[in-house]
């Protein structure tokens, strides 16, 4: 079978990784495939990401100047990408298009393949929620923007409407030209479903082989929680930071916290740390640092405010045998559900604290059982043969 897969970029975050799998996956299996990228930072006469190693890439810098006319209705097609595109589509003759993330030239590649038997794998809830959270200005759960009048509730702004228009016509644009689509988690699958998009949920894969070296090495004497990622408003950062300074107390315990501190939340932040010697910020640490970090970790937590899909942190923590929970949002629960973790309402500081009780409350030998389970289950539901397995079942089906 041919396959062809389009993508903003070659090598950036999550998706990426995901798009690359997947590309190996496929051809491991017998089927020619080709990655379409708009990645400026990889050269047209790059020695691996070229067509000899089934690549096309067409550098093309991302333009704010571009998007800002795109709201204004102008200029939507790009006709010079428009004919590249076209061309290279036509002499692949893909039997299936899967299509990611566009934030580029979304019009200029939806009018390329319109005509194509294709798919797109929604990675996050902007599909659904102009701002990609699906959470209101009070904090609570959005179900899409067909429940949900996006410009009275949350267009605060005439730069936010405008936003919110150009979303609306590129979305529109995006259900003409695909007819469906996939999602790593339950949880976005129905709501895209929700919101009129025929969606299937396919769980991402993950890489245990990078992780065979990892040896863990539990500290059931202080307990150290971790918090990694972004640390900003959306992540829930200051409400983990209120339940922590409470439940401490009395308890050999540490929050230890690493990521990029975003200005939203740094003074408030710093002030926090700086308030409780339990609580310590690591910085932004390089992969090789985090795995020595994680060695003794006891729990992860994940207590996103926004709808995560499906967070790489959780998987991360179940393939480690590391006990995992987070907030009640997005895809979490599904994760952490049948006794893999726990999961809280982070707008609730009460049940944060019962929570981090429960994990800390657990004896070595019940952190065993959950946590050697939890790494047999990813093992099985997220290899990347399970993923292969599941994809080529849905491509088959769909082309038939």
């Amino acid at each position: 079978m041919k396959i062809l897969i389009i993508n903003d970029y070659i090598v950036y975050g999550g998706t990426e990784v995901q798009t690359l799998r997947e590309k190996k996956a496929l051809e491991n299996n017998g089927h020619e495939v080709l990655l379409i990228t708009l990645d400026e930072k990889i050269s047209e006469k790059d020695n691996v990401y070229n067509e000899g190693n089934g690549f096309f890439n067409i550098p093309l810098m991302y333009s704010s100047i571009r998007r800002n006319l795109n709201r204004m209705n102008l200029l939507r097609i790009n006709h010079r990408l428009y004919d590249v595109l076209i061309s290279r589509v036509k002499k692949f003759a893909p039997d299936v298009i899967h299509l990611n993330n566009l934030n580029k030239e979304p019009f200029t590649v939806y009018s390329v393949i319109k005509d194509f038997k294709s798919f797109q794998t929604l990675r996050d809830y902007s599909a659904i929620c102009p701002l990609g959270t699906c959470i209101k200005p009070d904090g609570s759960i959005c179900c899409g923007y067909q429940y949900n009048n996006c410009n009275k509730v949350c267009g605060s702004s005439l730069a936010r409407k405008l936003r919110f228009s150009l979303w609306k016509d590129i979305n529109a644009y995006r259900k003409e030209s695909i007819k469906k689509y996939i999602s790593p988690s339950k949880k976005l699958s129905e709501f895209c479903i929700q919101n009129g998009y025929n969606t299937t949920c396919i769980n991402n894969s993950f890489d245990f082989e990078k992780y065979k070296q990892f040896e863990k090495n539990t500290d059931f004497e202080m307990k150290k929680f971790l918090y990694y990622g972004a640390i900003n408003t959306k992540k829930g950062i200051m409400e983990l930071l209120d339940a922590f300074e409470e439940f401490q107390k009395d308890k050999e315990v540490e929050l230890l916290i690493a990521g990029k501190i975003y200005d939203d939340v740094k003074d408030l932040f710093e002030k926090k740390v700086t308030e409780c010697e339990k609580i310590r910020y690591i910085g932004s640490l390089e992969y090789s640092e985090m795995m020595y970090t994680l060695r003794d970790v006891h729990t992860i937590i994940v207590p996103s405010v926004w709808m995560e899909n499906y967070p790489n942190t959780v998987l991360e923590g179940l393939a480690l045998k590391i006990l995992v929970i987070g907030s009640d949002r997005g895809g979490i629960p599904e994760m952490l559900s049948d006794n893999r973790g726990y999961t809280f309402d982070v707008t609730n500081k009460i049940d944060m604290i019962d929570k981090f009780n429960r994990a800390y409350m657990l004896t070595p030998t019940e952190y065993k059982d959950i946590t050697d389970s939890n790494q047999k289950y990813t093992v099985n539901n997220n290899s990347l043969d399970k993923y292969y397995s599941r994809l080529i079942a849905y491509v088959e089906e769909f082309i038939l």
